[in-house]
C-alpha cells in the first residue's frame, strides 16, 4: 500500500514568471517617499474628437459682473448744466429752481451709489450737484429781481393813476353839501380856479366835449371860464405844483355864484423837487 506525498512548497505561490497579484503588493510605509508611477493611458473613446470646444460643467456658468448705475449721477449733471443756463435770465428763475433742486436730490443719490462702488462716476454726481446748487441760487435770485420789479411796476401805476384822476385823493378841502344840481335845459358856464402858495404848476382842464392842458408851467392864481353844453354838464381841472406850497382848484357856477366843488392839497415837504396834486370835478 502506497500513502500519498503532500508536494513541497505552497502550491498558493505564483510560479515563476507569474506576477504577483495586486492584494500580495506590499502597503505602502507612512511617511515614506513613494516614486511615482506611470499613469495609466486614457482610452481612445474617452478623448474629445480634433477641434471640439470643451464644454463647462452645467451648473457652473460664469456670472457676468453687474453694470454700473452711473444713470443719476448723469442725470444730475445735465438738469445742473440746464438749471444753470435757465438761472442767468431772471424771468425764468422759477424754472432754474425747480431743476436745480432735482439735480441736488439726484446728484445726492449719485453720490451715495458711488461711495457704495454701484456706479462709477462719482465726480459726475459731485460736479451735478455743484451745479444743481448753483442754479437754485440763480433761480432764487431771479424771483426776487422778478417780484421786486413787479411789485415797483405796481406802485409807479398806482401814482400814475392817481396824479390824473380828477379828484384829489389827499385834499384837504371840503365839498360843499349840494352838489347834486338839478339837470337845467341849455349850456352853463362854469370858472374853474387854481390858487395858493406855490411858485408854479402844471394845469389840464376839460368839459364834456373838449379837454386841454398847458405844457408849460403856470403862474398862480390862474382863472378860466368855460362853458358847458349837453345833458350832463360836466368839467374838470387837475392841476400839480412844483416846489413847496400848497395849491387849491375851485369850480364855480357863475349863474348862480355856487362853489360847486373845491380842493386843497399840499406838498409833502420843502424841497425844490417836492409837489402837490388837485383836481376838481363837477357834473350839472
Amino acid at each position: 500500500m502506497t500513502t500519498s506525498q503532500r508536494p513541497q512548497g505552497d502550491p498558493y505561490r505564483p510560479g515563476p514568471g507569474h506576477g504577483a497579484p495586486p492584494w500580495h503588493q506590499a502597503a505602502p510605509v507612512p511617511g515614506q517617499f513613494q516614486r511615482p508611477g506611470p499613469q495609466p493611458a486614457v482610452p481612445q473613446q474617452w478623448m474629445p474628437p480634433a477641434g471640439a470646444v470643451p464644454q463647462q460643467p452645467h451648473g457652473w456658468a460664469p456670472v457676468a459682473p453687474a453694470a454700473p448705475r452711473n444713470g443719476l449721477g448723469i442725470a444730475a449733471l445735465c438738469l445742473g448744466i440746464v438749471g444753470l443756463l435757465f438761472g442767468l435770465v431772471p424771468f425764468t428763475g422759477f424754472l432754474a429752481f425747480a431743476l436745480g433742486a432735482v439735480g441736488v436730490i439726484l446728484g445726492l443719490v449719485g453720490f451715495g451709489r458711488a461711495r457704495r462702488r454701484t456706479a462709477s462716476n462719482l465726480k459726475t454726481a459731485i460736479t451735478g450737484t455743484v451745479l444743481s446748487v448753483i442754479a437754485i441760487a440763480l433761480g432764487v435770485w431771479g424771483m426776487v429781481i422778478v417780484f421786486t420789479g413787479l411789485n415797483q411796476l405796481s406802485e409807479d401805476l398806482g401814482n400814475l393813476s392817481a396824479a390824473s384822476s380828477p379828484a384829489a385823493t389827499s385834499g384837504t378841502g371840503t365839498t360843499p353839501a349840494d352838489v347834486t344840481n338839478p339837470f337845467v335845459a341849455g349850456p352853463v358856464t362854469y370858472t374853474l380856479e387854481i390858487t395858493g402858495d406855490a411858485e408854479k404848476m402844471m394845469v389840464s382842464y376839460g368839459t364834456g366835449s373838449a379837454t386841454s392842458s398847458s405844457s408849460d408851467y403856470q403862474a398862480l392864481p390862474w382863472s378860466k371860464t368855460v362853458e358847458v353844453t349837453g345833458d350832463y354838464k360836466f368839467a374838470q381841472v387837475n392841476a400839480v405844483s412844483s416846489g413847496p406850497g400848497t395849491i387849491t382848484c375851485t369850480i364855480t357856477d357863475v349863474a348862480t355864484g355856487q362853489v360847486v366843488d373845491t380842493q386843497t392839497s399840499e406838498s409833502l415837504d420843502d424841497n425844490q423837487y417836492s409837489s402837490a396834486n388837485v383836481g376838481c370835478t363837477t357834473v350839472g
